[in-house]
């Protein structure tokens, strides 16, 4: 009776983890920037492209991942706002979001995070790349870096997607549904084992009152991360709100100092 139980949650759930942390957005215009198609596999993967001085080779990357109902089609706003004419800016759209190909799953968000990757190591020829992510796309970048050598990471209330999953969600579905969601993500994708395996240095930035990561989650991956790292506490912020102008300074500085 009870593997019965357990087989009826299983069907029930397959593919739950896919629709519930991810959610596709349509396509729509790139201001101040390109949108590029990376041929792969399993179809295309899109990237937007944003330059500071296209008259002279950029000396460093940014590669930018996004939130989980974000695309990267606002990346040239954001290239703009940091103001270094030295970097090019690649936003990526994951599997099923903007142009590129779907279906949406967490298995091919990682596999899409290394090809964006090795996409941009190509161009940058031993320039260096630094990554950058918020939310969800935090858990792109550790993987990535746990990988591939990167000039640090700029990781913005980063979840460790399993622990969230169960010890936060679990309790009110007597974790009859957390449960199964929490073993169909991807190993690839476990940020706490990807953080123990960088050694790049990282920003951490954490929003006090995120009522999606709270803050005792986030510093699991903190404390994972086997690389240098600080941490600046955005006082009063929730999950989805803007960067002060201070934070914003201080990211634009620590990129300064890695693209050196």
């Amino acid at each position: 009776m009870r593997l019965a139980v357990v087989i009826m949650v299983l069907s029930m759930t397959a593919c739950l983890a896919d629709r519930l942390l991810l959610w596709p957005q349509k396509a729509r215009a790139t201001p101040r920037a390109e949108s590029r198609l990376l041929t792969r596999p399993d179809g295309v993967l899109e990237v937007i492209v944003a330059r500071g001085d296209t008259s002279a080779e950029p000396e460093a990357f940014v590669l930018r991942f996004y939130g989980n109902a974000q695309l990267a089609n606002d990346i040239g706003y954001e290239a703009a706002a940091h103001g270094d004419p030295r970097l090019e800016w690649w936003g990526v759209n994951y599997p099923g979001y903007g142009n590129s190909a779907g279906p949406t799953t967490l298995r091919r968000l990682a596999t899409a995070a290394r090809d964006a990757y090795a996409a941009i190591a190509k161009v940058a020829r031993g320039r260096p790349i630094i990554l950058v992510g918020n939310s969800m796309g935090t858990v792109a970048a550790l993987h990535v870096a746990a990988h591939e050598r990167v000039a640090g990471l700029i990781l913005h209330n980063p979840p460790p997607l399993r622990e969230l999953i169960l010890l936060r969600h679990g309790w009110y579905n007597l974790w009859l549904v957390a449960a199964p969601v929490a073993l169909q993500l991807p190993k690839a994708l476990d940020s706490l084992a990807n953080a123990a395996q960088v050694r790049a240095p990282a920003l951490f930035l954490s929003s006090s009152r995120d009522a999606v990561v709270p803050p005792r989650f986030q510093h699991k991956v903190m404390r994972s991360y086997a690389g240098a790292w600080r941490v600046l506490e955005l006082r009063g912020a929730g999950h989805n709100d803007a960067l002060p102008d201070w934070a914003r300074a201080a990211v634009a500085d620590q990129i300064r100092a890695w693209s050196r």
